[in-house]
């Protein structure tokens, strides 16, 4: 999905919906998107962004859900830094997760 200052769709399946918008000012243009969009058995997710202005083309796991989520919506605050000092701001993205 092409990043705005609006929500954007990011995945849908049978058990969930992932969604996101912009929390800064700043003006993005960047594809990102999570595999598989489903909790159904644990999965490990990976996710890959693609953003224009830094020149930024990567993928990432992410893991640690050791849990099982109750269906309701969830919001997950992500925010990038450029180094270990959280200085900086380079993105900050609202992650919303509605669990079916």
């Amino acid at each position: 999905m092409l990043g705005s200052q609006g929500r954007e769709l990011i995945c849908r399946s049978s058990d969930i919906e992932l969604s996101y918008s912009i929390c800064d000012s700043m003006k993005h243009n960047f594809f990102f998107n999570i595999t598989p969009c489903s909790l159904i058995g644990k999965p490990h997710w990976e996710g890959s962004i693609y953003w224009i202005p830094k020149t930024i083309n990567t993928t990432f796991n992410i893991r640690g859900l050791t849990m099982e989520l109750e269906k309701g919506e969830y919001t997950i605050l992500l925010r990038g830094f450029p180094n270990y000092f959280e200085e900086n701001l380079l993105l900050c993205l609202n992650l919303t997760m509605l669990h079916k």
